[in-house]
């Protein structure tokens, strides 16, 4: 049987224990059925460890001392077929963003399992598996390079397990091994001081012959000895020749026996003596008392003999049949993933909704392995079953029994579900049609709301008078006649309950509604300004509503009365009024707002009714203006100097009369008060306003001599403004102007109202003296200079700005201010100068340096001096640093293999704080600075090169052109010149063409000698048959192939047709019979004779037997007229597949 093959290939990091852990009880993840195949399946299991030591002899070693990578071989035999491959690694740390390099390429996990395996601070290990199955079966057999397996030093505790490797798990097809059952489980747990245990699930036992069982398991070690550890199968100690009883633990891998993988077992043990044949179960136990073990995978491989049924409902017919509940299930039975035939008689069961079991038949052949049954089957749905309903079908059950016969698998026994739904009789619907109004145009359907179509009697709708309809589907086969009657209600006059006049602007709510209850809608819209006829329109003149008609409606505009008032239209503010609370023409009603004496109002006077009864009165508004209360104003000054004459004027400036309180007081500061002549309403050029006392003072000033503090005399030159206001105050003018060129004297004349008498003044001007100074020109770069204070001709003073000898400065000479003499400018030239200090970096191989002419070999200090165009020295420093380059140096030890081929490169001077780059010359690259393996897989040669890069950032480079070269494999290829051969000097030409070859050996297959020539001739045994031809090549590196292509000797068989025969009863040609050669042994024979209308006339198995001319029909035996008859006769030589087919004609005579 062919089945899915896995491929698992598990990449474990394993920890493992120090002399003392802290576990509690079995932890971790259940060992759980991950795969199954039924069939011929074998497996293998390659894998390495990183840990460098047995973890025994190194208690606690430091996370740098594991491997960084590492490989294994793995060699599939021919016809050895991948079918599905896993890498699985685990190590310290919980697993996150764990990843690793395959042969270069990056791999990701599917799944994390992280275990903790300490109780308060954690102390975390993982298993992390990776489903890889398309690129193991791309490559095939050859070496598998693992590198990069991450771990996190912040889990390195002390006293506990550091530890990494691999294992690569095969699954693999191979039609030459039995049939069995391969189971792969996967998990992760850990093993305290008592032990791992669990059951082995989803067992099979048919037979318990070579059954094996293999585990996967970590932190074991070859030094342990006491006190023992033990694994057991269902209680039976587990053992092997690689595996002691009491220290099966021991760092030993099935694919390298011999060789230890430190802290890894992979240990395969018969189990034929621990299971018993219809065991669907087992118990596992493994112990390890002093240290701490892991178990992440195990796998069993046992005889089952056991057939898997699966089934599929196909198709369902029937259901669109009317009133029909007996459906035809079209289905196929499978036996596909098994390891033995589905017997006839198992039970097929049917069920409705997967809980209604309505029928149960038996399966009515056998079904061999890989083989499939299609079948039918008639069932009827019960009564009572809605629909939808669902159906399916359930292989190996019947009406008591779920798994009547034993399988492989119970688990897919179940079809898929199909919902359908039964035809059923089906009434024509139209909705609530009972009644119209009458006249009312309507089309009777032809199809229902429900989508059946038909014709109705009468076809015409009457609209007139209620009648009575029969509606008949065009198919009756499912659907029903049906009758409608159609109710015609007669005409009505609407009636509506609304005034018929209004006052203008008065609103009005139209009814949208008649007193029975029919709706529609009123046209033109609402017109409150004029008399206007309405017209309202039912909605839907329904029946229930009295089928009402169109209406009409006037509705009359009454104008408005108007009303009169006559009140007054201003007062003063804060006078008393009372507005009237009837009009004139006596329209009571009240105004609003509340009289307001405060301010100007708009009050609304609105009637106490508005209808047609109380005549339509209007809404009247009128206006009060509140005069606001007015001081007048008077053109007064506001000061007059003691003694001057002024009289009060009789009129405001608005030309407002009155009278004043007293007159005008020229000794002293007075108020006066105005009194208006009137009080009450006044209209003045502002408006109407109501005028009152005011109060207005004016002053009386007594005379101020001014004071002035201003110096005698100023340079000539002098900018001075003299002050417009005194030291008291005193605001006027100076005349003439400042003159800063002679002495003068200036008058101070007051401003006028101030009562104050003018002032003179006079100020000297003196003359101005130049200062001289003796002051170089110019100087160099910081050179020191003192400018002096006192001028050549006495006058001191100061510089501005500070001497700066580094730049050239203009500088100003100041006078003192005691002394009357102009600024002198002073332009100082700095020649310029230099003096650098540069510090200069560079890595060993960049010297010499060469610098201002110097040649410099090594680190050093140096300066060098140049005079300018000045005068002035420029000093050069220099600090020179020379930093080391790298020291590389690597080799490639001797190597000798075939593709793909795992190099090693040894970095023999490794230099701290340096960075290394590795390019192998592939496209790979590492920055591993020791010795590590590169995996090449093309042939060529390869550059080798190691980049290195200090701290001080200096990098070199070493490379090895063409280090590294390979011969391409060989491929072993031939053609067969002919093929198949003839019996009879079966020789032919094997054409050699395969590469990369440096030897070949032939193998036949005939039990001839073995040929080492190139493209032999070769003669094969003149005997019919098959020989498989083998030729195995090989390069000068050792490295070999084969291939092999099967010639096949063909022999016409020898036979003999007579063409006519006499069955008149003499001694020769009474009987139509073939003639074969006495060496021709048939593995099928078949003679038929047929008459001239093509029937059959005689028929024979037996090559013995022939035809006589007999022909036996219901009437008995008769012998057949002369004539010509045709023959077929088809067989088959023993040993070939080759059919024969002779057809012809042979003539009977008597």
């Amino acid at each position: 049987m062919k089945l899915k093959i896995a491929f698992l290939f598990f990449i474990l990091v394993f920890p493992f224990a120090g002399k003392s852990q802290l576990f509690y009880g079995t932890t971790g993840f259940p060992l759980n059925l991950y795969q199954q195949f039924n069939g011929s399946y074998g497996y293998k299991i390659i894998g390495k460890s990183h840990n460098p030591f047995d973890r025994w002899l190194v208690y606690n070693p430091v996370p740098s001392s594991l491997l960084t990578s590492s490989s294994a071989t793995l060699s599939l035999a021919p016809g050895q077929t991948v079918v599905s491959a896993y890498l699985v690694w685990s190590g310290v740390g919980n697993g996150a963003n764990t990843s690793l390099t395959l042969n270069g390429t990056t791999i990701i996990p599917d799944t994390i399992q992280p275990l903790n395996i300490a109780i308060g601070t954690p102390i975390y290990y993982y298993k992390a598996m990776k489903d890889v199955t398309s690129y193991v079966q791309s490559y095939g057999s050859g070496i598998y390079q693992v590198a990069n397996l991450p771990y996190n030093y912040n889990y390195f505790y002390y006293g506990y397990t550091y530890y990494q490797g691999w294992n690569l798990v095969v699954v693999y097809s191979d039609p030459t091994l039995p049939s069995k059952q391969l189971n792969v489980y996967e998990g992760f747990l850990s093993c305290p001081s008592t032990a791992i245990s669990f059951t082995v699930p989803n067992l099979m036992v048919g037979s318990t012959t070579d059954a094996k069982m293999t585990y996967i398991l970590y932190n074991g070690t070859a030094y342990y000895v006491n006190p023992p550890q033990w694994a057991k199968l269902n209680n039976n100690i587990l053992s092997n020749a690689q595996n002691p009883a009491t220290n099966p633990f021991n760092s030993s891998h099935v694919s390298s026996p011999g060789t230890p993988t430190y802290q890894i077992d992979v240990d395969t043990y018969d189990i034929s003596n621990c299971i018993n044949a219809g065991d669907t179960s087992a118990n596992f136990l493994a112990q390890s008392p002093f240290n701490n073990i892991y178990m992440s995978t195990l796998i069993t491989h046992i005889y089952t003999d056991l057939p898997d049924a699966t089934i599929s409902l196909d198709s369902i017919t029937g259901q669109d049949i009317c009133q029909n509940q007996d459906l035809t299930l079209d289905y196929t039975v499978y036996n596909l993933n098994a390891t033995d035939t589905l017997l006839a008689g198992t039970p097929i069961s049917v069920f409705v909704n997967d809980s209604i079991l309505i029928s149960t038949v038996l399966l009515p052949s056998n079904i061999l392995i890989d083989d499939s049954l299609n079948l039918s089957t008639l069932v009827t749905i019960p009564n009572g079953v809605s629909s939808p309903f669902s159906l399916s079908m359930v292989v190996n059950q019947n009406a008591t029994q779920f798994g009547v016969f034993l399988e492989s698998n119970l688990t897919n026994n179940t079809s898929n579900d199909s919902t359908i739904s039964l035809t059923e009789t089906i009434f024509p619907f139209f909705g609530n049609v009972v009644s119209f109004c009458q006249g009312t145009s309507y089309t009777l359907p032809n199809t229902s709301l429900n989508n059946v179509v038909g014709t109705w009697s009468p076809a015409a709708f009457n609209n007139q008078q209620t009648t009575t309809y029969t509606f008949t589907p065009d198919d009756t086969l499912c659907y029903e006649i049906i009758q409608l009657t159609v109710n015609i209600v007669p005409l009505s006059a609407p009636f509506f309950n609304f005034p018929t006049e209004i006052c203008v602007g008065e609103s009005l709510n139209f009814p949208l509604s008649t007193t029975n209850g029919a709706f529609g809608t009123w046209a033109p819209a609402f017109n409150n300004q004029a008399t206007t006829t309405y017209s309202w329109t039912p909605t839907a003149p329904t029946p229930a509503v009295g089928c009402p008609t169109i209406a009409q409606h006037t509705v009359t505009i009454i104008a408005q009365t108007p009303t009169t008032f006559a009140i007054i239209d201003s007062v003063c503010f804060g006078s008393s009024f009372i507005l009237p609370s009837q009009s004139s023409n006596g329209i009571n009603g009240a105004w609003s707002p509340a009289f307001n004496s405060q301010a100007t109002t708009t009050y609304t006077f609105t009637p106490t009714t508005y209808n047609v009864m109380s005549g339509c009165p209007a809404t009247v508004t009128h206006a009060v203006f509140v005069a606001p209360s007015f001081t007048p104003s008077f053109s007064l000054p506001s000061a007059l100097c003691i003694g001057d004459t002024y009289s009060l004027p009789a009129l405001s400036n608005e030309g407002l009369s009155g009278a004043w309180s007293q007159p005008f007081n020229n000794q002293q500061t007075t108020s006066y008060t105005f009194t208006p002549s009137s009080n009450g309403l006044t209209y003045i050029n502002q408006g109407a306003v109501c005028p009152v006392d005011g109060t207005y003072s004016i002053g009386i000033n007594m005379p101020v001599m001014p004071l002035f503090t201003i110096q005698d005399t100023f340079c000539f030159g002098t900018s001075f403004s003299l002050p417009t206001i005194s030291n008291n105050n005193i605001s006027g003018t100076w005349a003439p102007a400042f003159n800063n060129q002679q002495t003068t004297t200036y008058t101070f004349t007051p401003n006028i109202n101030t009562c104050t008498p003018p002032v003179q003044k006079t100020i000297f001007i003196a003359p101005l003296f130049n200062p001289s100074f003796n002051l170089p020109s110019a100087i160099c770069q910081s050179e020191v200079i003192i400018l002096p204070q006192v001028a050549n001709n006495g006058v001191s003073g100061t510089w501005t700005p500070a001497l700066n000898n580094q730049q050239t400065t203009v500088y100003t000479f100041v006078p003192n201010t005691t002394v009357c003499a102009t600024n002198f400018n002073y332009t100082l030239f700095v020649n310029p100068t230099h003096e650098s200090f540069d510090t200069i970096t560079l890595c060993q191989n960049q010297l010499p340096f060469v610098w201002n002419g110097q040649t410099l070999t090594s680190a050093t200090s140096t300066s060098v001096t140049y005079p300018n165009q000045y005068g002035c020295d420029s000093i050069l420093n220099l600090h020179l640093i020379v930093n080391p380059n790298p020291v590389l140096d690597f080799t490639i030890p001797a190597w000798s293999g075939c593709l793909p081929l795992s190099i090693a490169f040894t970095n023999n001077q490794v230099e701290a704080n340096t960075i290394y780059n590795w390019s192998f010359g592939n496209a790979v690259t590492s920055s591993n600075a020791n010795t590590l393996n590169n995996l090449y897989t093309q042939p060529g040669c390869y550059d080798a090169s190691l980049t290195a890069t200090n701290q001080f950032g200096c990098a070199a480079n070493l490379t090895q052109t063409s280090a590294i070269c390979f011969d391409p494999n060989p491929v072993a290829d031939f053609e067969i010149q002919n093929n198949p051969l003839p019996v009879i000097a079966p020789t032919t030409l094997l054409q050699n063409n395969s590469l990369s070859s440096a030897g070949s050996v032939w193998d036949f297959g005939d039990g001839s000698a073995l040929s080492t020539e190139f493209s032999p001739i070769h003669t094969f045994p003149e005997k019919a048959g098959s020989y498989t031809v083998t030729l195995q090549i090989s390069n000068s590196n050792g490295c070999t192939d084969s291939n092999s292509q099967i010639v096949q000797i063909e022999q016409d068989p020898i036979y003999y047709v007579p063409n006519a025969f006499t069955p008149n009863g003499s001694a020769l040609n009474n009987v139509f019979l073939p003639i074969f050669s006495p060496s021709l042994a048939l593995q099928s024979y078949s003679l038929q004779i047929f008459n001239r209308w093509g029937e059959i006339i005689f028929e024979s198995q037996d090559p013995l037997k022939g035809w006589d001319g007999t022909v036996y029909n219901s009437e008995g035996a008769s012998m057949s007229p002369d004539g010509m008859y045709t023959y077929k006769l088809v067989f088959i030589e023993e040993g070939f597949e080759k059919v024969f087919e002779v057809v012809g004609s042979v003539v009977l005579l008597r």
